[in-house]
């Protein structure tokens, strides 16, 4: 009785043992399982890096330089004009005028029953598409003589200068009598229509020179031969 008591400890005894054994063993499962990466801890209080001022650029958009100068709004005065400038009426080559623009002395001066009748006769025009365009109107005498000086130097002297340059003493355009109209098209215009506002051409190698010079529905008189022959 004692024996098979003794034999059954030791069993039991073996048993626990084996127990103990079996789970002091690594699990095949945990083996198999991949190693997680180690990854640095993030600080989730701090603030993200912000660019402090110059860090970028900023991007500017430049407009392309202009092509072209922007037209003057004033009659031009440049080049060499002895000093003259708008209030002598002096309107520099290939500038002109309007009828309407009255704040420029070259047009103010003139005498006011030319210009009405240039005003008159410039809006009949304009129904058939046509603009009349000054190239010059009023002159100072000084702007006169400076014109006259001109011609006497390109013509070689005083007598073929008259033929198309009067001296301030004899020009209608000092006396704001006289004016130099542009294009072609106005002139040609005013030769078929001119003497029903009193409007004439008053010499016949300039084309684009008019005058008050008969009333209105008068016929004009055939233009002189140039300046020099008035």
């Amino acid at each position: 009785m004692l024996r098979r008591v003794r034999s059954s400890v030791a069993l039991l005894v073996l048993a626990i043992v084996a127990v103990g054994c079996s789970s002091s063993e690594p699990s095949s499962t945990a083996s198999t399982l991949p190693a997680l990466p180690i990854t640095a801890s993030v600080d989730q209080t701090s603030s993200p890096p912000v660019a402090t001022p110059g860090t970028i650029a900023p991007t500017t958009a430049t407009a392309p330089p202009s092509s072209a100068a922007a037209p003057s709004t004033e009659p031009s005065t440049s080049g060499d004009q002895g000093g003259l400038d708008n209030d002598d009426g002096y309107l520099a080559d290939g500038t002109t005028l309007t009828l309407g623009n009255t704040g420029y002395p070259a047009i103010a001066n003139l005498d006011p029953p030319l210009l009405a009748a240039l005003q008159a006769a410039a809006n009949d025009a304009a129904v058939e598409g046509l603009e009349f365009r000054v190239n010059s109107a009023w002159r100072s005498p000084e702007y006169q003589q400076f014109l006259f000086d001109q011609a006497v130097a390109e013509h070689g002297g005083e007598q073929e200068a008259r033929r198309w340059v009067s001296t301030p003493e004899e020009s209608a355009h000092v006396t704001g009598d006289a004016v130099d109209l542009a294009p072609r098209e106005v002139q040609q215009w005013l030769g078929q229509h001119g003497d029903q506002y009193g409007l004439c051409q008053a010499y016949a190698n300039e084309a684009w020179h008019f005058e008050l010079l008969v009333e209105p529905g008068e016929a004009c008189p055939v233009p002189i031969a140039d300046a020099s022959a008035g």
